[in-house]
């Protein structure tokens, strides 16, 4: 699978992106390595950490992201 990369602003401060986790991404945030397989909409707050982000939707394949980011309009 390719780490595609994908993003956009929400509000000030605060962006939403479509990509893999990282293996620390996903260890901040207690997801089991089996868990973190595949893309995943989430924020990532003001903070530099981590932890700081809030996971809101996953998909399995790379054509449900790049659907997912033409519908939220992310580039």
């Amino acid at each position: 699978m390719a780490d595609y990369f994908l993003s956009g602003e929400v509000e000030i401060g605060s962006q939403l992106y479509i990509a893999p986790l990282t293996s620390s991404v996903a260890a901040a945030n207690n997801i089991s390595t089996e868990d973190s397989v595949g893309y995943f909409l989430y924020q990532k707050h003001n903070g530099d950490g981590n932890g700081d982000i809030s996971i809101l939707a996953k998909v399995q394949t790379e054509e449900a992201a790049f659907e997912l980011s033409r519908i939220l309009g992310l580039s």
